[in-house]
């Protein structure tokens, strides 16, 4: 999944980035991010602000 490979290259990426490079809303990257979460295949290291996303494969 491209978001997954997005996340995996620029951990810090925000989810207007996120949007921004795959062409798509920013409510879109909000939808898979939570069932991506669900599934135990990403997960978010440290704050809101200073974190960053973990693919956890």
């Amino acid at each position: 999944m491209q978001l997954l490979r997005q996340m995996q290259s620029s951990p810090n990426s925000t989810f207007e980035a996120l949007a921004e490079s795959l062409g798509v809303s920013r409510t879109t990257v909000r939808r898979h991010v939570r069932a991506l979460k669900s599934k135990g295949l990403l997960r978010r290291v440290g704050s809101k602000k200073s974190g960053y996303w973990e693919v956890t494969e």
